[in-house]
């Protein structure tokens, strides 16, 4: 039986091929870590954006219950000060009558 004789220059390329499986073996496993805390993070920015969505809600109900209140409060000070000039106007067409 003959034995076939592998150059030195195939031996290094297979070694270096099992060199480079090797890391990327390692590389998989860090690229699945990473990937991992990737999706926690993506996980936590969702939720923030779903947070952060809720809050803009409420404030935005907030604002507009706020203009609506503005709004009646300066209906209610028009209402006052034409009330203060109408009696004004009473009290002195009072003052000239007497």
């Amino acid at each position: 039986m003959a034995r076939s004789i592998v150059p030195l220059q195939n031996f290094e390329t297979g070694f270096s091929r099992f060199e480079t499986l090797a890391c990327n073996f390692g590389n998989r496993r860090m690229a699945d870590s990473e990937i991992s805390k990737l999706e926690q993070r993506i996980d936590e920015l969702i939720a923030l954006t779903d947070q952060l969505s809720n809050e803009n809600h409420l404030m935005r109900e907030r604002q507009n219950l706020l203009v609506e209140e503005r709004a009646r409060l300066i209906e209610k000070a028009e209402m006052a000060r034409s009330r203060v000039e109408s009696m004004l106007v009473r009290l002195k067409a009072m003052e000239t009558e007497a």
